[in-house]
């Protein structure tokens, strides 16, 4: 087939497409529907591409070579220029190298007793709710529990005192990176640095709490170990990243079960089968296949960034070099 040219929707400034882009939860799918599944435009004065549908986005996978990261400015402040997800080649690597080993089978046994607790203070808490229970925030709250204690061996005190500038600062990861006081974003970055600094706090008190045993010595690329200000970006990043996929997850999970209780019925005998607490890893067939649909109809990650190191095509539609694309 021929190559068509990209669609565009002739923002020139993109003031009024941000604007509508932060507004409008339809941004997305209206344009679709208008350009089709690959069209163009301009967001902070930063031109896009958006794409959707099997055959582009797999296109896009099988030309990865000409890929690379990419994040908003927003991101990239708010994460650091340390971060593990502002590196590439083999900063990145020796990074993911380090982090990765809080997440190894022997870690993760490690971590199930604690796990077990925070969910069995969870069920008692919603078994004795009076009234509905807000279940985002309070998943929120859980995801936040289950990563601060695994990783960083927190307790119940400590992460209700982090977890409040930890929900400043995820809010303004996506905004407009002006560091004006009062805006999103400069209350963001001040979240940030209580973060960080209380991040390094537990570092440097050295008693190995949770997975940070895993982790200290860690080298970079040249061979160095990390120190404490680049470990506190990584472990920040894992605490994101950890936290926002679980609470999204759960949410979605408790939704679609709500929504549908002939599923909670059919799911319920095999569940109430299952030895708790849980020290190994029991297999529900009914379980994974619930879990597995509700991810799949309501994916965790909403989406991601990448920018073409050259040009490319994606179904059948010219991307230029150079172009930031959203997934």
């Amino acid at each position: 087939m021929p190559i068509k040219p990209l669609p565009n929707t002739g923002a020139v400034s993109g003031l009024k497409e941000t604007l509508d882009f932060f507004g409008d939860p339809s941004f997305a799918q209206r344009r679709f529907e208008t350009y089709g599944d690959i069209f163009a435009t301009k967001l902070l004065a930063q031109p896009i591409v958006f794409i959707r549908g099997e055959r582009a986005i797999n296109d896009l996978f099988s030309q990865s070579n000409s890929l690379e990261g990419w994040w908003p400015e927003s991101v990239k402040k708010l994460l650091g220029r340390r971060s593990l997800a502002n590196r590439s080649g083999a900063g990145h690597k020796a990074r993911r190298r380090v982090v990765g080993q809080l997440f190894s089978s022997a870690a993760l046994t490690r971590y199930t007793p604690s796990i077990i607790g925070l969910v069995d203070e969870l069920a008692d808490e919603l078994i004795a709710a009076n009234a509905p229970v807000p279940l985002a925030g309070r998943m929120r709250r859980f995801a936040f529990a289950v990563i601060a204690t695994t990783v960083l061996g927190l307790d119940a005190g400590s992460r209700e005192a982090l977890f409040a500038d930890f929900e400043v600062w995820t809010k303004a990861l996506f905004s407009i990176p002006l560091a004006i006081p009062g805006t999103p974003f400069a209350k963001a970055m001040g979240a940030r640095q209580r973060l960080l600094n209380r991040i390094k706090a537990v570092l440097q008190e050295g008693s190995n709490q949770g997975g940070l045993d895993l982790i200290s010595g860690g080298l970079d690329e040249a061979g160095i170990p990390l120190d404490d200000d680049d470990l506190a970006e990584q472990l920040l990043l894992l605490l994101f990243a950890g936290y926002e996929t679980t609470a999204s997850s759960l949410s979605c999970l408790f939704r679609a079960l709500l929504l549908h209780p002939e599923v909670m019925e059919w799911l319920s005998s095999d569940v109430m089968a299952s030895p708790w607490p849980a020290t190994t890893s029991p297999q529900s067939e009914k379980l994974d296949a619930t879990v597995l649909e509700v991810m799949r109809q309501t994916p965790p990650v909403g989406g991601f960034f990448r920018r073409s190191k050259q040009a490319i095509e994606l179904a059948d539609v010219a991307v230029p070099e150079n172009s930031v694309i959203q997934v």
